[in-house]
């Protein structure tokens, strides 16, 4: 995973290797800070996505890496120049 960010004051790039975000302990961590995140909040919407689920969830991100192929996930602009783009 690549993320970037260009702007006035800042410029910077971030690289991970995908297998780090995107694994069994992420799809753990992701799934109890959801539930715990909604608790605390004071919206008061409660869900739970299953680790089951989120497995698989995290499994098909790692498959879209191909069907991008090299393109942005997420891009960015804003009105005063910055820039933020993700690539898996």
């Amino acid at each position: 995973m690549r993320i970037k960010v260009k702007s006035a004051d800042a410029n910077f790039s971030l690289r991970l290797p995908s297998i780090l975000c995107f694994n069994a302990i992420g799809a753990a961590i992701a799934s109890k800070s959801i539930k715990t995140g909604l608790k605390h909040s004071n919206t008061g919407l409660t869900t739970h996505i299953p680790y089951s689920l989120m497995r698989k969830l995290f499994k098909e991100v790692r498959k879209s890496r191909k069907l991008l192929q090299g393109q942005p996930l997420i891009s960015v602009d804003s009105a005063d120049g910055a820039k933020v783009e993700i690539w898996i």
